[in-house]
């Protein structure tokens, strides 16, 4: 026999919802990131795939290049379209229980996120992101991650703070609600049973903007050096000489003059790639901080490509703290976070700050549910 669901009073059709569109500087921005994209890893591969079948098989690889060429324009010119069609076609809506998001041109899929399945929330932009003031929002869940591209930065800001919150508040209020639960029906409060269904669609404009936390920064470059240099003075010499190894063999080099601008280059990517491997150290560390605040842990990272993390803490499992050898000599732990199915590290805190903060993180996540726990005990000991 087939049972019909009657639709719920409180829900909200699609489209009563205010759909927000992508900024227009994205399509372009879209379309550069493509065309990076193509020129700098698409068509290396496929020539170089190529040249390697040419050269194992003894095929004359001048004979393939035009074939080639028209196959790598092709996608590109392809990918280019798909993208300035298909990119305004994007958008985004909240409510107070949930996000929608709409993407696709050929096939078109609509995402409705519940914020009381979101674990964290996540917010990175690249370096051709900031040029045109667009980020992506990452959206962490059990098992699956959902990400919308090319969202203002105010926007990203404060959707993603309006995230974080809600999934707080919703958890608070999911908690009140068990709590209730356990009372008497003369006891009890229904208004919470309606908060947690009225489902009211949102304007971005309602929403309020954010402020950035005050930053705890990470005290950790002299380590962060140190193990920069190794890998400069032994890492990176090994990989080169494999590497120039394997070129030697399919160049077919041999042990004369002109091999010395073979081993020229080896020598300047050598000291180009230790410059950069000793530097990235000096420019990442001192943007690197995190911030525990009321309802959530905050970190920000990252120099190339920026990221911000909120993890809120109704949703923090338990929190481990971790040393290999080398750190423990310099007094350094890591930090790491978990939610359901998902995790976080803070990498190299000092000892005693690693300590302090794992302990202010679990104080406070077990007191979102020390109320539940305090009735369900009170309402055991009732019943026996």
């Amino acid at each position: 026999m087939n049972t019909s669901i009657p639709i719920p009073e409180n829900s909200t059709p699609a489209t009563t919802m205010e759909w927000n569109r992508l900024p227009k500087r994205f399509v372009v921005q879209s379309v550069l990131a493509t065309v990076f994209k193509a020129v700098f890893l698409w068509f290396p591969m496929l020539f170089g795939v190529s040249w390697i079948v040419g050269w194992s098989y003894s095929i004359e690889i001048k004979a393939m290049i035009p074939f080639l060429a028209w196959i790598a324009s092709g996608i590109l010119v392809l990918s280019v379209v798909y993208s300035i069609f298909e990119v305004p076609r994007r958008c985004f809506a909240l409510t107070t229980l949930d996000m929608t998001y709409r993407y696709g041109l050929f096939a078109r899929t609509e995402i409705v996120i519940p914020f009381s399945r979101i674990q964290a929330v996540a917010s990175y932009n690249s370096t051709l992101g900031r040029l045109f003031r667009v980020s992506t929002l990452q959206i962490v869940q059990v098992n699956d991650n959902t990400k919308l591209r090319g969202l203002d930065f105010q926007t990203v800001a404060t959707v993603r703070e309006y995230i974080a919150l809600r999934v707080f508040d919703i958890a608070k209020r999911h908690n009140a609600q068990q709590l209730e639960s356990l009372k008497d029906d003369d006891q009890r409060d229904e208004t919470l049973n309606n908060n947690l269904h009225d489902n009211t669609p949102l304007a971005l404009s309602a929403l309020v903007g954010t402020v950035d936390p005050s930053w705890s920064r990470y005290k950790c470059l002299g380590f962060e050096l140190f193990g920069s240099v190794v890998l400069a003075v032994l890492v990176v010499p090994i990989l080169l000489g494999f590497g120039g190894g394997v070129a030697w063999e399919l160049l077919d080099l041999s042990w004369n003059s002109a091999a010395i601008p073979f081993f020229g280059i080896l020598g300047s990517l050598w000291i180009a790639l230790s410059t950069l491997t000793i530097l990235y150290p000096c420019l990442e560390v001192p943007r690197r901080g995190y911030a525990l605040r009321k309802t959530d842990l905050s970190m920000t990272r990252g120099v190339i490509s920026k990221k911000r993390e909120v993890w809120p803490l109704t949703n923090i499992q338990h929190v481990t703290k971790s040393s290999r050898f080398v750190e423990r000599k310099f007094n350094f732990s890591n930090l790491l976070v978990y939610v359901a199915g998902a995790g976080t590290t803070l990498y190299r805190l000092e000892k005693a700050e690693a300590e302090k903060l794992r302990e202010q993180i679990l104080d406070r996540a077990r007191k979102y549910n020390s109320d539940l726990d305090n009735g369900k005990n009170k309402q055991h000991d009732h019943k026996a």
